[in-house]
Protein backbone atom coordinates (compact mmCIF):
# COMPACT_ATOMS: atom_id res chain seq x y z
CA UNK A 1 0.00 0.00 0.00
CA UNK A 2 3.04 2.46 0.62
CA UNK A 3 4.31 1.79 -2.20
CA UNK A 4 1.05 2.22 -4.29
CA UNK A 5 0.39 5.86 -2.64
CA UNK A 6 3.78 7.27 -3.00
CA UNK A 7 3.46 6.42 -7.03
CA UNK A 8 0.43 8.39 -6.63
CA UNK A 9 2.34 11.35 -4.88
CA UNK A 10 -0.09 11.33 -1.84
CA UNK A 11 2.02 8.95 0.87
CA UNK A 12 3.34 12.36 2.10
CA UNK A 13 -0.42 12.97 3.00
CA UNK A 14 -1.32 9.57 4.94
CA UNK A 15 2.98 9.19 6.17
CA UNK A 16 1.63 12.76 8.19
CA UNK A 17 4.79 14.65 6.42
CA UNK A 18 2.47 16.87 5.40
CA UNK A 19 -0.12 18.67 7.57
CA UNK A 20 -2.94 20.99 6.78
CA UNK A 21 -1.77 24.40 6.20
CA UNK A 22 -2.30 27.09 8.57
CA UNK A 23 -4.49 29.78 7.53
CA UNK A 24 -3.88 33.56 9.01
CA UNK A 25 -6.45 35.31 10.46
CA UNK A 26 -7.75 36.78 6.54
CA UNK A 27 -6.25 34.20 4.54
CA UNK A 28 -4.95 35.48 1.00
CA UNK A 29 -5.39 34.42 -1.91
CA UNK A 30 -2.34 32.02 -2.29
CA UNK A 31 -2.73 30.54 1.54
CA UNK A 32 -6.59 29.32 0.07
CA UNK A 33 -4.80 28.45 -3.34
CA UNK A 34 -2.10 25.78 -0.63
CA UNK A 35 -5.52 25.00 0.93
CA UNK A 36 -7.23 23.49 -1.86
CA UNK A 37 -4.48 22.23 -3.10
CA UNK A 38 -3.82 20.26 -0.10
CA UNK A 39 -7.84 19.34 0.64
CA UNK A 40 -7.65 17.45 -3.13
CA UNK A 41 -4.41 15.38 -2.34
CA UNK A 42 -6.27 14.65 1.02
CA UNK A 43 -9.88 13.35 -1.66
CA UNK A 44 -7.12 11.65 -3.45
CA UNK A 45 -5.67 9.33 -0.63
CA UNK A 46 -9.04 8.92 0.42
CA UNK A 47 -10.25 7.22 -2.75
CA UNK A 48 -7.08 5.48 -3.13
CA UNK A 49 -7.10 4.27 0.22
CA UNK A 50 -10.88 3.45 0.22
CA UNK A 51 -10.39 1.50 -3.11
CA UNK A 52 -8.43 -0.72 -1.06
CA UNK A 53 -10.04 -1.15 2.29
CA UNK A 54 -12.09 -4.49 2.78
CA UNK A 55 -16.14 -4.04 2.95
CA UNK A 56 -15.50 -4.24 6.77
CA UNK A 57 -13.21 -1.53 7.15
CA UNK A 58 -15.07 0.87 5.01
CA UNK A 59 -17.95 0.95 7.51
CA UNK A 60 -15.80 2.97 9.94
CA UNK A 61 -14.89 5.74 7.34
CA UNK A 62 -18.11 5.73 5.34
CA UNK A 63 -20.09 8.41 7.31
CA UNK A 64 -17.34 11.26 6.28
CA UNK A 65 -15.94 10.06 3.17
CA UNK A 66 -17.59 13.08 1.76
CA UNK A 67 -15.66 15.88 4.02
CA UNK A 68 -11.90 15.73 3.70
CA UNK A 69 -11.00 16.99 7.50
CA UNK A 70 -13.43 14.65 8.94
CA UNK A 71 -12.28 11.49 7.11
CA UNK A 72 -8.50 12.79 7.95
CA UNK A 73 -9.71 12.67 11.26
CA UNK A 74 -11.24 9.46 11.03
CA UNK A 75 -8.03 7.83 9.73
CA UNK A 76 -5.86 9.88 12.22
CA UNK A 77 -8.20 7.78 14.42
CA UNK A 78 -6.83 4.40 13.12
CA UNK A 79 -3.57 5.81 14.21
CA UNK A 80 -4.36 3.64 17.95
CA UNK A 81 -5.02 0.78 15.12
CA UNK A 82 -1.48 1.27 13.44
CA UNK A 83 0.62 1.31 16.84
CA UNK A 84 -1.51 -1.69 18.14
CA UNK A 85 -0.97 -3.54 14.84
CA UNK A 86 3.02 -2.86 14.92
CA UNK A 87 3.39 -3.28 18.65
CA UNK A 88 1.39 -6.82 18.44
CA UNK A 89 3.46 -7.71 15.52
CA UNK A 90 6.68 -7.47 17.51
CA UNK A 91 8.66 -10.16 19.35
CA UNK A 92 9.27 -9.49 23.40
CA UNK A 93 12.66 -8.27 23.02
CA UNK A 94 11.90 -5.87 20.35
CA UNK A 95 9.43 -3.86 22.14
CA UNK A 96 11.67 -2.26 24.69
CA UNK A 97 12.89 0.06 21.11
CA UNK A 98 9.24 1.56 20.86
CA UNK A 99 8.19 1.91 24.45
CA UNK A 100 8.47 5.62 24.67
CA UNK A 101 6.44 6.36 21.58
CA UNK A 102 4.16 3.82 21.03
CA UNK A 103 1.30 6.03 20.70
CA UNK A 104 2.96 7.13 17.14
CA UNK A 105 3.24 4.77 14.46
CA UNK A 106 5.18 7.03 12.38
CA UNK A 107 7.78 7.53 15.09
CA UNK A 108 7.34 3.50 16.26
CA UNK A 109 8.36 2.96 12.69
CA UNK A 110 10.91 5.39 12.93
CA UNK A 111 12.73 3.89 16.06
CA UNK A 112 12.52 0.47 14.26
CA UNK A 113 14.16 1.51 11.16
CA UNK A 114 16.58 3.36 13.53
CA UNK A 115 17.28 0.06 15.65
CA UNK A 116 17.35 -2.69 12.51
CA UNK A 117 18.51 -0.57 9.58
CA UNK A 118 21.96 1.60 11.55
CA UNK A 119 23.72 3.30 9.06
CA UNK A 120 27.02 2.42 9.76
CA UNK A 121 30.42 1.80 7.59
CA UNK A 122 30.25 -1.49 8.95
CA UNK A 123 26.49 -2.46 7.70
CA UNK A 124 27.55 -0.70 4.67
CA UNK A 125 30.54 -2.84 3.99
CA UNK A 126 28.79 -5.89 4.91
CA UNK A 127 25.85 -4.76 2.34
CA UNK A 128 28.60 -4.12 -0.28
CA UNK A 129 29.93 -7.68 0.70
CA UNK A 130 26.97 -9.19 0.51
CA UNK A 131 26.40 -7.38 -3.33
CA UNK A 132 29.49 -8.72 -4.43
CA UNK A 133 29.51 -12.04 -3.70
CA UNK A 134 25.97 -12.36 -5.61
CA UNK A 135 26.42 -15.41 -8.28
CA UNK A 136 23.88 -17.10 -10.23
CA UNK A 137 23.00 -20.59 -7.90
CA UNK A 138 22.11 -23.72 -10.21
CA UNK A 139 19.22 -24.18 -11.25
CA UNK A 140 18.28 -20.09 -10.59
CA UNK A 141 16.67 -18.33 -13.73
CA UNK A 142 17.90 -15.02 -13.94
CA UNK A 143 14.85 -12.80 -12.93
CA UNK A 144 14.91 -14.46 -9.70
CA UNK A 145 19.53 -13.65 -9.90
CA UNK A 146 18.38 -9.83 -10.54
CA UNK A 147 15.63 -9.60 -8.09
CA UNK A 148 18.35 -10.16 -5.39
CA UNK A 149 20.98 -7.83 -7.10
CA UNK A 150 18.24 -5.47 -6.78
CA UNK A 151 17.79 -6.47 -2.78
CA UNK A 152 20.83 -6.14 -2.24
CA UNK A 153 21.43 -2.79 -4.29
CA UNK A 154 18.41 -1.39 -2.65
CA UNK A 155 19.86 -2.34 0.87
CA UNK A 156 23.05 -0.30 0.40
CA UNK A 157 20.85 2.44 -0.67
CA UNK A 158 18.71 2.57 2.60
CA UNK A 159 22.21 2.53 4.40
CA UNK A 160 23.69 5.38 3.00
CA UNK A 161 23.46 9.03 4.97
CA UNK A 162 20.68 11.32 4.33
CA UNK A 163 23.11 13.77 2.69
CA UNK A 164 25.30 11.12 0.14
CA UNK A 165 26.75 12.69 -2.99
CA UNK A 166 28.75 10.08 -4.66
CA UNK A 167 30.49 13.17 -6.65
CA UNK A 168 31.43 14.74 -3.01
CA UNK A 169 32.09 11.08 -1.77
CA UNK A 170 34.80 10.30 -4.67
CA UNK A 171 36.43 13.50 -4.26
CA UNK A 172 37.27 13.23 -0.55
CA UNK A 173 39.28 10.33 -1.13
CA UNK A 174 41.69 11.84 -3.82
CA UNK A 175 44.88 12.98 -2.42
Amino acid sequence: MTAYLQSKGIWCIVSGAKTQPLLSDIPTAGEQAVLKLYHENCDKAWGMIYLHLDNDQKIHVEAVKDDPIQMWEALKANRDKACGMIYLHLDNDQKIHVEAVKDDPIQMWEALKAVHQQKRPGNRFNAYDDLFSIQKEEGENLQTLINRVEQAVLLIQQLRLKDFDLAKACISHID
